[in-house]
């Protein structure tokens, strides 16, 4: 429970989360289907439990936790976009809950609504909470679980460090990549260890006791973790990521995905990306200043700890790409770096508030952020589409108008631009279209004669019994529905 009473900031920031959880719930229930939600749904979902754990359809696109989450959702809600959305939703309540908890236990009054809002204000990252993705999730999961391990910080109770293992554990099963914050968060508690007293870690039964718990964590996450990733790795499934380094790549993009929809000058793309990187290094050196000075502090401690969490996804991504040849992470993989950085921003500037130079400007430098992220996220407001899958935001619409077309009980087929086909295949479930034949993701063959075609303006070019014969057109997003004349 939160022991601090509520002010009048506190009920503004409540506010501000409420709204922008109505927004992305909001979007969950009525935006479309997505591709890779829909693969999901039509290749994982059905199979039993094992099957999902096992990965016996072998493919990267299965979120383990959010796949037995969907699987419950559908059992328990029936099919629709919302119960299928809804594990990231609760996902998203974590966030939100845990964040504020967070920022509250700083005791800095009115700064938690500026920082509530630079954890929050982002578009990119509120599309994964209205997503049927393990994305939102694992990020919802992490916040969580870094609450815990501020916890233990400030007040040195083990009960906390066991939270935060158990929720980066799930945030893990959620999305594989969040590993690399599963082993920072490790090699943060024993550093914690090592400045408090340093000479204990140097003893075997010591280490053991003081490990006991992490050293279970580890063993439960790579018991679940060594066949599916063996799988992948064998099927060559492990495929999307950046070839770079880390700074362009991992950084580049999320920076890039941030600031989508904004359409920004290139010149405020760099000086936004060239500002993140510029706060690494600040948060970096106050580590470094205070470690050297004797100074602790939770603040202080906790920087260091998101210090520690960044090196350790940039040297285990880079050790990753140099000796194994795995990429590196970019945009939606990279996503769980956002509340990681945004933190280290939070916590340097709750470090010069408790200074008597850096006070002014840190509430300065705070609002200041807080507005243009607000106007940011105002300017890139879409309650329908989404960055990584814009093209099927009109497939929900085509899919409708498909059933109100074809009212007979006549057996059809459709032939599907292959980015179409597994929304279109979602949408015959869910609107249990049983007279038409499944959408093969293979695309559209121009030997076979379709009753219908759903894909792009190029698509139908071959096609003369069906150009002139539309159904319902989006040009705006190149999504067509053609009906074949008699």
């Amino acid at each position: 429970m939160i022991k601090q009473k509520l002010n009048i900031f506190d009920f503004v920031t409540i506010v501000i989360g409420l709204a922008i959880f109505a927004f992305a719930m909001n979007k969950s229930i009525f935006a479309s289907f997505t591709h890779d939600e829909a693969f999901s749904y039509n290749n994982i979902v059905g199979g039993r439990f094992m099957d999902i754990v096992s990965y016996k359809f072998t493919t990267a696109n299965n979120h383990m936790l959010n796949s037995i989450l969907m699987k419950w959702t559908e059992y328990i809600f029936g099919n629709s976009e919302w119960s299928l959305r809804l594990p990231n939703t609760l996902g998203h309540i974590l966030y939100l809950f845990f964040s504020f908890k967070l920022l509250k236990r700083l005791n800095v009054s009115f700064l938690i609504l500026p920082f509530f809002v630079l954890l929050n204000a982002n578009p990119y990252l509120l599309d994964f909470f209205s997503l049927a993705r393990g994305y939102g999730l694992s990020i919802g999961l992490l916040m969580s679980s870094l609450y815990f391990f501020y916890c233990y910080i400030d007040k040195h109770e083990i009960r906390n460090y066991k939270y935060a293992l158990l929720f980066m554990t799930l945030s893990v099963f959620s999305s594989f990549v969040i590993i690399y914050v599963f082993i920072g968060l490790i090699l943060s508690y024993n550093i914690m260890l090592f400045l408090k007293d340093g000479s204990q870690l140097f003893k075997l039964k010591t280490l053991w006791k003081l490990n006991q718990y992490s050293f279970i964590s580890i063993g439960i996450t790579l018991l679940v973790l060594f066949e599916p990733i063996r799988k992948l790795t064998k099927a060559k499934q492990l495929y999307f990521g950046g070839e770079t380094s880390f700074v362009h790549d991992t950084l580049g993009f999320l920076i890039g995905s941030l600031l989508h929809y904004g359409n920004y000058p290139n010149s405020v793309n760099n000086y936004v990306f060239y500002s993140f990187v510029t706060l690494i290094i600040i948060a970096f050196l106050i580590v470094v200043f205070n470690v050297l000075k004797k100074r602790k502090s939770a603040t202080v401690s906790f920087i260091i700890v998101l210090s520690v969490l960044l090196f350790t996804v940039f040297a285990t991504t880079t050790f990753n790409h140099y000796l194994l040849g795995s990429k590196y992470i970019i945009q939606r993989t990279a996503l769980f770096l956002y509340p990681v950085i945004v933190l280290c921003l939070i916590f340097g500037l709750v470090y010069f508030y408790q200074t008597k130079k850096g006070k002014y400007i840190s509430i300065l430098l705070s609002f200041s952020l807080a507005f243009l992220f607000i106007q940011h996220t105002v300017k890139c407001f879409n309650s329908y589409s989404y960055f990584d899958w814009d093209a099927d935001c009109n497939s929900k619409n085509v899919m409708e108008a498909l059933a109100l077309e074809h009212q007979t009980k006549d057996k059809a087929t459709m032939g599907a631009h292959p980015f179409f086909a597994p929304t279109a295949n979602y949408y015959k479930a869910k609107y249990k279209l049983d007279w038409l034949s499944p959408v093969s993701r293979a695309g559209i063959d121009t030997t076979k004669h379709y009753d219908y075609i759903f894909g792009q303006l190029q698509d139908i070019e071959n096609f003369k019994h069906y150009k002139n014969n539309i159904i319902i057109a989006f040009e705006k997003n190149n999504n067509y529905l053609y009906k074949r004349r008699k």
